[in-house]
């Protein structure tokens, strides 16, 4: 400011969208500003260095891109607080965009030495699998075939699952290149595998759609190569990849059916009664017999499902190791028809089940079944 200028004082916006615009404007031009004046500060090198790299454009040369390495590496290990003077978004978001452009080796020094990038990749993987899912629970193919099935009608939306899917996916495609080299680095073990869990479904349940908004393919085979194409002899992993998964928490899932069988059958059973009494349509076969259709997997808000999670969480510290895992780490839409075909079967003086009818099979109550009076009064209880 000049001598006779009062001092710019940016304070908190009155108020209007106008207001708050211009005041974060404001903000951000003080901020750089004030790096600017400092140009020997590791947070003003840093801007340097990346921007050399942006204006070098994706053509430069091996060697300039081990100097533009050598000299990031050197400003993100000296400094303490890289953002403090830059919208931590700005600056993440430009030094993750130029990740890919250096080896396998470069790129995780550089993840391992800056922690906001690894709180960024953490961030965004835990929404991306909160989302993923979300979508999985409303978007079940087979929940459109059978008006007689165990999932609820779904909500009404103006556009299509498929669209819906697309507009979802679009951030997460444009931070795959660079989330894909932090994300190894980000959180647990379990974290990272829910999320490649829900993608890989995400992935699977999204071809069996008919009709897909034409950027959608395109988008799905992007993230698929960017998460599960491995260097040769490898390749394409993703069937096997969640295959393997899926079997893997089948097993734990059986274990846990026959031990909640084993300590609560009845209060399990009488669940079970209650969503069918509930859930299955009128009788419409000239037996008057009222059958509930199970959902192919995912089994998009199945209730039958959800009852026997419900009740498997309430008895979660007695079921211990599930073929070493617990009930907790079986992510969302782990859960297979067939394993609670093989439970509705164990239920055998409750229930009649056909394993071939429709696409995962069918039960009904049995003919004179009544509930026994504990289970009657833990359904109370719970619907309570």
């Amino acid at each position: 400011p000049s001598a006779h200028a009062p001092p710019l004082v940016v304070g908190p916006p009155p108020g209007g969208a106008a207001w708050r615009g211009t005041h974060a404007r404001v903000v951000a031009m003080a901020a750089a500003a004030a790096v600017q004046r400092d140009e020997s500060s590791p947070r003003a090198r840093l801007v340097v260095q990346l921007g050399k790299l942006e204006t070098a454009g994706p053509s430069g040369r091996s060697a300039d891109l081990a100097t533009a390495f050598e000299g990031l590496l050197e400003v993100v290990r000296e400094a303490q607080d890289p953002l403090k003077d830059l919208p931590e978004a700005d600056l993440v978001d430009r030094l993750g965009k130029q990740l890919p452009r250096f080896d396998e080796a470069q790129r995780q020094s550089l993840v391992a030495a800056c922690a906001p990038l690894r709180e960024d990749a953490e961030r965004l993987v835990e929404r991306s699998t909160a989302a993923l899912n979300g979508w999985l629970a409303e978007s079940d193919p087979g929940a459109a075939s059978s008006s007689s099935s165990s999932s609820p009608p779904a909500k009404a939306h103006s556009r299509s699952p498929p669209e819906l899917l697309l507009e979802m996916l679009q951030p997460l495609d444009a931070a795959a290149p660079r989330l894909r080299c932090c994300y190894r680095h980000c959180g647990n073990a379990d974290m990272r595998v829910r999320f490649l869990f829900a993608l890989a479904s995400v992935i699977r349940v999204a071809g069996l759609f008919a009709s897909k908004p034409p950027p959608l393919p395109g988008l799905l085979e992007r993230l698929a190569t960017n998460f599960f194409v491995l260097p040769a002899p490898h390749g394409d992993i993703l069937a096997k990849w969640l295959d393997a998964r899926l079997d893997r928490y089948e097993t734990a899932w059986e274990r846990a059916v026959d031990r909640v069988l084993a300590r609560c059958k009845a209060e399990l059973e009488g669940r079970l009664v209650k969503v069918v009494e509930t859930a299955a349509p009128p009788a419409t076969s000239a037996n008057g017999k009222r059958w509930l259709h199970l959902l192919t997997w995912p089994m998009a808000g199945c209730a039958l499902a959800r009852a026997l999670c419900d009740v498997a969480a309430g008895h979660e510290r007695k079921l211990g190791k599930l073929a070493g895992l617990t009930l907790k780490e079986l992510p969302a839409h782990s859960l297979r028809p067939r394993t609670l075909l093989r439970l509705l079967q164990a239920c055998d003086g409750a229930f009649h089940v056909v394993e071939e009818s429709g696409a995962a099979g069918a039960v009904r109550i049995r003919d004179g079944y009544r509930q026994p009076a504990a289970a009657t009064a833990a359904g109370t209880a719970l619907s309570a």
